[in-house]
């Protein structure tokens, strides 16, 4: 999976260096500044063009969100914002225990993640 510059368009350089200090959203603040798209069609699971994303990610829970992954979904791409951001997934119907899929990016980053099995997916920030 490439990590894409949401700025440039390029590749990120490895190895990717977050910079995350301390968060820069308040817990008030609705907006994580995250965008996701569902990825339905596996040639998205390879892209290396920026991508639509059109799903605002709500500081819900965990600064982030979680979702039941649709049913046709195989994947997810994720813009970040601001802040690196974190995707974890489990194969239950909820969030407890260990996640069984796990992924984080560089801020004004695109990333693919492949979702498996999971069912229950988090995305929110670092």
């Amino acid at each position: 999976m490439t990590v894409l510059d949401l700025h440039s368009g390029k590749p990120y350089s490895l190895p990717i260096e977050f910079s995350r200090q301390n968060s820069k959203i308040s817990k008030k603040e609705k907006d994580t500044g995250i965008r996701i798209q569902w990825i339905t069609n596996a040639e998205k699971l390879l892209t290396t063009e920026i991508e639509s994303a059109e799903i605002v990610v709500n500081n819900v829970l965990d600064r982030g969100e979680y979702y039941e992954r649709p049913s046709d979904a195989i994947g997810v791409i994720v813009h970040s914002k601001d802040e690196p951001v974190a995707v974890a997934a489990w194969y239950g119907d909820d969030h407890v225990g260990d996640w069984n899929v796990y992924g984080d990016q560089p801020e004004h980053a695109q990333q693919t993640y492949y979702l498996g099995g999971a069912r229950t997916i988090f995305v929110g920030l670092f």
